[in-house]
């Protein structure tokens, strides 16, 4: 546990703090599945009076029994071990009695799973509350994995509404965080890692076993027998149970369709159907919206995925399964090596974007420009920063590539920029080339030179 608990000082601090409180404390902790809750909950309860249970699928009297056993175990109650409870509402009284002048924790880890099996426990638990376990000392955290589940316990129509006393969602660590856990690895590496694995420790743990990550890639995700092989489907059908549809949005979607009507057409659905799906993804951050920086009022909106691990998951191996079935290594191999490089780049640029207010900080908006260009060519810049009262544009483009010939792309910048019609004729222009490396880092007036070593100073600051 100690080598995966990395960077969740925050969270930790806002557990012992409701914990010193010594009143009766209801917490909601929840989060994407494989984020680490497990392992904060773990070291949050190290030394103290607490009890943790897994929750399954099971039936009330199945559940109430499996909670019993451990619960003569830690209060070693041997009448209990020989007759245990059959429900909820006997277990939550057991522990009011016992917690009404000691501090105890009581932890219920996939909540969501206990939930789905008796979709009463919020109103027993409510009832409970209300009438004992608000009076004692009781500390109870509901711990889930199923974020739609467990963001419905906060609404206001859910029966704990006005009795959970404080909740956290645990997202992914930053870049900083990972570069920490991957310590041992090239800063280039721990991109790469990033790219694929996100901010998921789960995830990045499997690499530290490799010393080259493409060998880390074809012997994770393209295992039949390794958990990534089946993790994005999994993670879909968790979380959304009718899962056709869903998989074949997401795998477009990673293919490039980044607008409602094309990923529609692709799948062959009216695209006034497809909007609950997509909001659906988007509330649970498996994919972003991308409206356009300089074009506020324009209703075009452009779609792409937001979660890393999916995003590469639907790229390459929901498409790729046959290959890994018919156990056609190099063919696999050649279309993996093919687009990859091509989907780091990808990555890369979305990483500068959603950290270009550390390199330039007085950058109030951020995002990518789309528009028509020189003979009614569409063209794109990767980023675009803008400071309104300033009237400061910042022009940026990201290169995954080695030795890039920084002159000649800011040229081809500069030209695009032309195009781009915010304040046009009143504002102040910056230029920002990123790179894994420049030929030559010549000094161009309003042009700022970014390669991984400058990258990795400012991100890691």
């Amino acid at each position: 546990m100690q080598h995966i608990f990395v960077d969740r000082e925050k969270e930790l601090e806002f557990l012992e703090e409701k914990f010193r409180k010594g009143k009766p404390e209801l917490i909601i902790l929840y989060g994407r599945r494989r984020v680490g809750k497990t392992f904060l909950i773990k070291k949050f309860i190290e030394g103290k009076k607490a009890i943790y249970y897994l929750a399954t699928n099971e039936k009330e009297e199945k559940q109430a029994k499996e909670i019993s056993l451990i619960l003569s175990y830690f209060f070693k109650d041997k009448t209990l071990e020989i007759n245990p409870f059959t429900s909820y509402t006997q277990i939550f009284s057991y522990l009011y009695e016992k917690s009404r002048n000691d501090r105890i924790i009581f932890v219920i880890d996939e909540f969501g799973y206990l939930m789905k099996a008796s979709p009463y426990i919020p109103s027993i638990l409510q009832k409970l509350w209300d009438e004992y376990l608000c009076n004692s000392k009781i500390f109870i955290i509901l711990c889930g994995s199923t974020i739609g589940m467990m963001e419905s316990l906060l609404s206001q129509r859910n029966p704990l509404y006005g009795r959970r006393t404080g909740q956290w969602k645990v997202e992914c660590v930053d870049i900083k965080a990972l570069r920490k856990f991957l310590s041992e690895k090239s800063f280039e590496d721990v991109l790469k890692c990033w790219f694929v694995c996100d901010g998921i420790l789960f995830y990045a743990k499997e690499f530290k076993d490799f010393d080259d990550f493409e060998e880390f890639l074809f012997n994770t995700f393209f295992n039949k027998g390794h958990i990534f092989y089946e993790e994005g489907k999994i993670l879909i059908s968790e979380e959304l149970g009718e899962t056709s549809t869903y998989l074949s949005i997401l795998s477009f979607l990673s293919k490039g369709a980044n607008r409602q009507v094309e990923i529609a057409n692709n799948i062959r659905m009216k695209a006034t159907s497809l909007t609950r799906y997509l909001e659906k993804l988007l509330s649970l951050k498996f994919i972003k919206k991308e409206p356009l920086v300089t074009k506020e009022k324009s209703k075009k909106v452009y779609y792409s995925m937001h979660d890393n691990f999916l995003h590469f998951w639907f790229k390459f191996v929901y498409p790729n399964k046959h290959l890994v079935e018919s156990d056609e290594r190099e063919k696999l191999r050649e279309i993996v090596r093919r687009d990859l490089n091509a989907f780091f780049g990808e990555k890369f640029e979305e990483l500068i974007r959603m950290n270009l207010r550390k390199f330039f900080p007085n950058i109030e908006k951020v995002g990518k420009w789309r528009g028509v260009g020189e003979g009614r060519k569409m063209e794109e810049i990767d980023i675009v920063g803008l400071n309104e009262k300033e009237k400061l544009i910042i022009f940026g483009e990201c290169k995954w590539s080695e030795k890039i010939d920084a002159e000649e792309e800011f040229y081809e910048l500069k030209e695009k920029s032309k195009f781009v019609d915010w304040n046009r004729e009143n504002r102040k222009e910056i230029f920002a080339l990123f790179a894994k490396s420049f030929r030559k880092k010549v000094k161009i007036e309003n042009c700022f030179l970014f390669d991984l070593k400058d990258i990795e100073n400012v991100l890691l600051k």
